[in-house]
């Protein structure tokens, strides 16, 4: 078994220190990684959540292989620090109104179930929040809650290939990659976070709650950021560049003496410092193949291999 790594000690905040979310309860019936991972950052900043979870085994990541500890695999312990939790059965009309009672006193209910599983136990936003008009009621999904996909199931993959997402990721020789991490799931969470935290300053202002969505294919599409809005510009797909976005020259990685190095000088005072302070070859600044960020692209491979050198 390998060694545990010496990690370096990292003092512990002050006992009793405000926090910005102190006092608000969170309901929180997600699973997987979007869901939790949104109720954990609402927990690290004071919220009071308790999660919620099937007596059937519960999140899904508890069983996940990555590497466990104490009973507790990795995923679920990255996802669920700082909640408590409790088991319901939903077929269980006692274990139904214990979730009732939750969510009359909560100040957020999060949830990411399939299409209609939460209106299916009368646990839905339009069924719980005559009784508490200050609540503010998260869903998170694959498609939406509403139009011909709100039924369809979708994971953080799924929604990275039909995006687009993916064809950005890997090299122009190769195939389609979608990223190591669940990046769609981990921004879709930080967007409900940020939905619902707007929600709370809404609620100040005007003095009740609502319902906020947020829906993994959206996220994945608005990740295509300025690639997507140039395809819908040029109608050309952008392709994928690698480590080097847009083929830069002076960005990606390079093999040094002790090993690789990235390498990211995204713009002209960067890529002045570079060759005049770190190569110290002021004339490359002046060379008409190298004197402005088109010239450099245009003629990224000869000054690649002139930095490898």
């Amino acid at each position: 078994m390998p060694e545990t790594p010496d990690l370096p000690l990292r003092p512990m905040s002050a006992g009793g220190a405000p926090t910005a979310l102190d006092g608000l309860l969170v309901v929180d019936f997600t699973r997987v990684i979007a869901g939790p991972a949104c109720t954990q950052t609402l927990a690290d900043f004071g919220a009071r959540v308790i999660k919620i979870e099937n007596p059937d085994g519960g999140d899904d990541t508890r069983a996940y292989d990555h590497a466990e500890i104490g009973g507790e695999s990795a995923a679920f312990i990255s996802l669920n620090r700082n909640k408590r939790g409790i088991t319901l059965d939903f077929t269980n009309p006692a274990a139904l109104e214990v979730a009732r009672d939750l969510i009359a006193k909560a100040d957020i209910v999060i949830e990411n179930f399939s299409g209609g599983v939460m209106k299916k136990f009368g646990l839905d936003y339009a069924s719980v929040s005559p009784t508490n008009p200050r609540l503010i009621y998260c869903s998170i999904s694959a498609y939406g809650r509403e139009g011909h996909f709100a039924l369809r199931p979708g994971f953080d993959p799924i929604t990275q290939a039909e995006s687009g997402f993916m064809s950005l990721n890997g090299f122009a020789d190769g195939p389609a990659l979608r990223t190591g991490p669940p990046i769609v799931d981990l921004a879709t969470a930080m967007s409900a976070c940020n939905a619902i935290l707007l929600a709370l300053m809404a609620r100040e202002k005007h003095g009740y709650g609502q319902q906020v969505e947020v829906a993994l294919f959206d996220i994945a599409m608005a990740m295509t950021t300025f690639y997507g809005t140039a395809y819908l510009i040029t109608g050309e797909n952008p392709g994928r560049f690698g480590n080097s976005p847009n083929g830069s020259p002076t960005v990606g990685v390079f093999d040094a003496s002790d090993g690789p190095l990235y390498m990211a000088c995204a713009n002209d005072r960067l890529v002045r410092r570079l060759l005049f302070d770190v190569f110290e070859r002021p004339d490359l600044l002046t060379d008409p193949r190298f004197d402005s960020r088109k010239t450099r692209t245009a003629n990224r491979e000869e000054l690649r291999a002139t930095i490898a050198a």
